[in-house]
């Protein structure tokens, strides 16, 4: 009895010191307190998320049983970074008065951490918990893929692999969706739409306007003058609603032009003319941010494989203005055809050469480079190789 006695005496007092810590706090104060199992004197820094910049606020080490604390002051509620290296890491979002206890793996702080004290750092960890699992699926994805390189049915193995990520982007991309429904209200919305699974975004203001409208209505009486979505209300205004996208008033590239040239660098900078000895070349306008520019480069893989020894090649032109956006589709996708980019994007002068009106868009050209069909489809395509190949 007197053991138990004494061990409640010390837990209320220990509370008591708490508190007391908490309330000498200096008004405005924000505190993170956590214990990580198995990280004994491991570093962390704590960072903030600017959208040009991401300043050191302190550092912290942790005590021999993973115990750490910060006290930072915040002058409006604002965005961190937790980490003890670039795998390891965890977003907050903290305001003045903010007091925040963390619990964790210090070597697995992604994947097991919880968190109180704070509504809008448990959004992002109620987001983490969800997004792991699709990461997780693509990981095994990948994983598949470059084993099978080697082996002679890989064409198969990889139009099946395809076709699963498909899926698992599609559903990833109806949960995120669905996550941000519910939280317009919230800051963290601002940095979860950046979110991509293998690189490649799965919402854009392009896809997603009256979304990215929303959640710009919903916090701009509240958050006018934070940074963060100061930086958010900007980048919607840059892009155009991609229902509405018209390069040029007429479509389609007259059949029997003969298209000269077209010099465009590839990912690794080095240009690469459209000039080729293929008796036949699919021109392919596409932008990383649209569903079905992925889907169209995945069905046309299987065409490309089929009929290349036989003088059928592609030139795939990209309009995306953001090259890391367009870097991350191409490391996804993995084709073998020509890959260029057009950092001039919708103002794209190829794109008016070829009245481009929509995107995906498909161009097919014969050993001349005349244009032989505007804006075929790949069933149409399919045929027609195989009558003339």
């Amino acid at each position: 009895m007197l053991k138990e006695r004494l061990t409640q005496l010390l837990s209320i007092s220990l509370l008591i010191s708490l508190l007391a810590g908490c309330h000498s706090l200096p008004e405005g104060t924000a505190t993170i307190r956590g214990s990580l199992k198995d990280a004994a004197r491991l570093k962390l820094y704590l960072y903030q998320l600017l959208p040009e910049s991401s300043p050191l606020i302190d550092s912290a080490e942790t005590d021999r049983d993973g115990n750490f604390s910060f006290h930072i002051f915040p002058d409006q509620k604002s965005i961190y970074l937790l980490q003890s290296d670039s795998r390891n890491s965890i977003t907050l979002v903290l305001d003045k008065n903010d007091h925040v206890t963390i619990e964790a793996e210090g070597r697995q702080l992604p994947s097991t951490y919880s968190i109180s004290g704070s509504d809008e750092s448990k959004i992002f960890w109620e987001f983490n918990k969800h997004s792991l699992q699709g990461q997780q699926r693509l990981d095994s994805l990948s994983k598949i893929l470059n084993e099978s390189h080697s082996m002679k049915d890989f064409p198969s193995i990889r139009r099946k692999l395809d076709s699963t990520y498909q899926q698992v982007f599609e559903t990833s991309r109806k949960d995120v969706l669905s996550f941000l429904e519910a939280h317009t209200h919230s800051l963290a919305a601002v940095i979860l739409v950046n979110y991509t699974l293998g690189g490649t975004p799965l919402v854009t203001a392009n896809n997603d306007t009256k979304l990215f409208r929303t959640i710009d209505t919903a916090l701009s009486a509240k958050y006018n003058a934070n940074p963060n979505y100061q930086a958010f209300h900007t980048r919607l205004h840059k892009f155009s609603d991609a229902n509405q996208i018209s390069l040029n008033p007429v479509g389609g590239a007259s059949e029997g032009n003969t298209i000269t040239e077209i010099l465009l660098n590839d990912r690794n900078g080095k240009s690469r003319p459209l000039s080729g000895k293929e008796k036949y070349t699919l021109v392919y306008f596409w932008v990383s941010w649209k569903p079905e520019s992925r889907d169209l480069t995945t069905n046309l893989v299987g065409l490309y494989e089929s009929f290349h020894s036989k003088g059928f090649g592609i030139y795939s032109i990209s309009l995306d203005e953001d090259k890391t956006a367009w870097l991350s589709a191409l490391q996804r996708d993995r084709v073998n055809w020509p890959q260029v980019n057009d950092p001039a994007g919708l103002k794209s002068e190829y794109a008016k050469l070829f009245r481009v009106q929509k995107l995906p868009e498909l161009f097919l050209l014969n050993e001349k480079k005349q244009v032989i069909s505007s804006d075929i489809s790949v069933p149409g395509l399919k045929a027609f190789l195989l009558e003339k190949l």
